[in-house]
């Protein structure tokens, strides 16, 4: 009996594992594995975009890659978007650790938008995205 309960709870377990995060994939010219810094800043671009929502709408990106090493670096650049609620457009800048493994995103920050008046987040940015 005992073993049928350690069965039953390992199989409920097993079953509640986290669903998995959807990994941004660019499809790489040539099977090659290595993406162009311009396929980084894609890549980058649509985790923002992600973690942004429904409520940004129309966002204009103007960004580029800072690379830390071979797979990994900072997309950082300003965004401009409309908020739906008030009806305004603002603009921000931002940045998002990512890192890559072939053609696939293989793990990202949350990304950090700010405004230019917040004074930790823009010398984070200068630090991270401008050695």
């Amino acid at each position: 009996m005992k073993k049928i309960c350690v069965f039953l709870c390992f199989l409920a377990l097993i079953g509640c594992k986290p669903k998995g995060k959807q990994l941004e994939q660019i499809d790489s010219d040539k099977g090659s594995d290595f993406l162009t810094f311009s396929q980084r800043v894609v890549l980058g671009e649509r985790i923002v975009k992600r973690h942004l929502g429904a409520r940004y709408r129309n966002p204009v990106f103007d960004s580029f890659y800072h690379s830390i090493g071979e797979n990994d670096g900072y997309v950082c650049g300003k965004i401009q978007w409309n908020d739906a609620r008030s009806q305004t457009t603002k603009e921000n800048s931002y940045f998002v650790y990512v890192s890559f493994t072939g053609s696939k995103v293989a793990s990202n920050s949350q990304p950090t938008l700010f405004e230019n008046g917040q004074d930790w987040a823009r010398e984070k940015y200068r630090l991270l995205c401008f050695d």
